[in-house]
């Protein structure tokens, strides 16, 4: 079960990029709507080893999966959400993608393009190494 993985992590570091460096670093999770449980895990590793996590709130193709009426509302602002992630990922020190399965969406595919021109430092999030220290740096 993903949720129970979080008991087998290491010790919470901080780890500044800098000596002036007073803030945790920030990261930025980017991938499809359809994997929340991936999202709200990575979210909670990130925080526990003292990230800021910058994420969707939104995850429409996951409720559109449990039929729900609101999600409508949500599609129509979507234009507006990927924006406002480009915004999150200018933020980001880092940039991850969740990587379920190898599958990728179109506007996860804008945001690995916008990451790679802006030169962010990105990583894939295999739910396969569900491992803070094995992330796939890019």
């Amino acid at each position: 079960m993903i949720g129970t993985m979080i008991n087998n992590l290491p010790t919470f570091e901080f780890h500044f990029t800098s000596p002036v460096q007073r803030f945790p670093q920030v990261v930025c999770l980017c991938g499809s709507s359809k994997f929340k449980e991936e999202f709200e895990h990575a979210a909670q590793v990130f925080t526990y080893h003292g990230w800021i996590v910058l994420s969707m709130c939104f995850f429409s193709h996951h409720e559109k999966a449990k039929d729900n009426p609101n999600v409508d509302r949500f599609d129509r602002i979507k234009p507006a959400l990927d924006e406002l992630h480009k915004r999150k990922i200018d933020l980001a020190d880092l940039v991850l993608f969740m990587d379920v399965g190898g599958y990728m969406g179109d506007s996860t595919k804008i945001e690995l393009l916008y990451t790679q021109q802006h030169g962010k430092p990105y990583a894939f999030w295999r739910t396969s190494e569900i491992n803070f220290n094995k992330l796939v740096l890019r």
